[in-house]
């Protein structure tokens, strides 16, 4: 498996997990989510984010939402602006791009959809950077310990058959000394890795 690249000389241990979150390159994500997706460049100007969808927000997004049990394990991917200033929400034909090479550890299944969970790395200095990909409908035959390339198709957004919640893609990132196995990680128990695991996924898309 590729290794993910890092910028600087930073030192990681356990309990430094999410301070050196500058230091990992950008993925090419949005590069590839653009190319699947049929959109140019042009298409696109920046995601657009309502009060809840951001990493550690403590409300939740849609009507009629009660406050998260915890602070937002990722972020939620729904809508973009492009350079004109248009609003765009994604939909269930909205195809879902691998963020780095990697090797499917699990898919197990959410309250909207399926969740992926890919193991990315492992980074320079050993630990293993783990995406969740949640709520959505992975690519016909991808199957657990299948090795996926950086920008591959993994799945389409779920159609989630609720009307106060559209189609969107969750995104989490954990940092881990290990790789995870199957059937570890799971979004009951994700925040047993909280505070030191879980990073902001925004400073890798």
């Amino acid at each position: 498996m590729a290794s993910v690249r890092i910028r600087g000389k930073k030192t990681f241990a356990p309990s430094n997990y999410g301070r050196f979150m500058d230091d990992f390159d950008k993925s090419r994500f949005l590069d590839y989510f653009l190319l699947r997706n049929n959109l140019s460049p042009l298409d696109f100007k920046r995601w657009l984010f309502a009060p809840g969808m951001l990493f550690k927000d403590k409300e939740s997004w849609w009507p009629g939402g009660r406050p998260r049990l915890h602070p937002h394990e990722g972020v939620d991917l729904r809508q973009f602006v492009d350079r004109h200033g248009q609003v765009h929400s994604l939909t269930a034909k909205t195809v879902i791009p691998a963020m780095y090479d990697g090797t499917v550890i699990d898919i197990f299944d959410d309250f909207l959809g399926k969740s992926i969970l890919l193991a990315h790395g492992p980074l320079d200095q050993g630990l293993i950077l783990h995406a969740i990909y949640g709520h959505i409908a992975p690519a016909a035959g991808l199957a657990i310990n299948d090795t996926v390339r950086e920008g591959e198709p993994l799945a389409t957004l779920a159609a989630t058959g609720k009307s106060d919640i559209p189609p969107h893609l969750h995104l989490s990132i954990l940092l881990m000394a290990r790789q995870a196995g199957p059937g570890e990680i799971r979004w009951e128990s994700i925040n047993d890795f909280a505070p030191g695991g879980l990073v902001d996924p925004l400073a890798y898309v």
